[in-house]
């Protein structure tokens, strides 16, 4: 009986895991066919996700249990795609189509220049990678929440590098509205990328090319690890603790859930009130 136990058991196991889907596929433009390097993939609040490479390739193991489930996609100037488990087959195409934007213009002179967040390139730090063995790092996100109660015109993003160990770490910044629902949607029209390179570290300047307009409403600024080489080391961010007010939110993976952290990251930004 123990052995008949024994063996239902090892077979339920690989029941189980072949019972895991491979995708692999690659992500292009629907009107031009050109790959769409960087889009964000994964299941919504789920916790499994990844991000496309520079070809638009991407892979990912879908566990079992959302193996009929819908894969989401995410692209600055695209339209947001969902696509059904069972939908994909070997080297699937994805295909996005362009979003177009209805832009909101500026119809009075701002009052005053302002900034607001923290400035200190000192304090605790924030790891986004770790020198783990076969560790995801594309779509490692943490940002802050900035209240807002103001009209204002975001001019300039400012955050702190502690330090990593790569040749080379491509960054992304993401500015989101802050939603009690969720914040997957950006709000930046225009891709921020960050690339830095022989372990470079300090702080990091972004102006902005557009007009992002909040009026009376909170946002996030966020920072995300897209690729880094070679595969494995460590990256982070400078921080400060405070933990009477949890403003950071952090998330593992592209579409992942945020989780509130009871941090203060040293990003700062620029902007204009009206």
């Amino acid at each position: 009986m123990k052995t008949s136990c024994i063996v239902f058991f090892l077979v339920l196991l690989v029941n189980v895991s072949f019972a895991q889907v491979e995708i692999n596929g690659v992500v292009k433009n629907d009107s031009t066919s050109q790959v769409i390097p960087f889009a964000s993939i994964g299941f919504a609040n789920k916790g499994v996700g990844t991000i496309s490479n520079e070809r638009g390739e991407f892979h990912l193991t879908v566990p079992n249990h959302l193996r009929y489930d819908t894969l989401m996609f995410s692209c600055i100037g695209y339209k947001t795609k969902g696509v059904l488990i069972t939908d994909f087959r070997d080297d699937s195409l994805v295909r996005l189509a362009e979003k177009t934007f209805q832009l909101e213009a500026v119809s009075v002179s701002p009052t005053k220049i302002a900034s607001k967040g923290r400035e200190k390139e000192r304090g605790i730090i924030v790891l986004l990678s770790s020198q783990k063995s076969g560790e995801t790092l594309s779509g490692k996100e943490v940002g802050m929440v900035f209240s807002n109660r103001k009209k204002i015109c975001l001019r300039e993003i400012n955050f702190f590098v502690y330090g990593h160990t790569f040749d080379e770490a491509i960054l992304r910044v993401n500015i989101y509205e802050a939603k009690r629902s969720g914040v997957d949607e950006r709000i930046n029209k225009q891709e921020l990328f960050v690339t830095l390179t022989d372990k470079e570290s300090g702080l990091v300047n972004i102006s902005l090319n557009e007009d992002i307009i909040f009026n009376k409403r909170d946002f996030i600024i966020s920072v995300e690890l897209l690729k880094v080489t070679p595969t494995l080391g460590e990256f982070a961010l400078v921080a400060g603790f405070k933990p009477l007010g949890k403003r950071a939110v952090v998330r593992d993976v592209s579409f992942g859930e945020w989780k509130k952290q009871p941090l203060n990251l040293s990003i700062n930004v620029n902007y204009d009130v009206f």
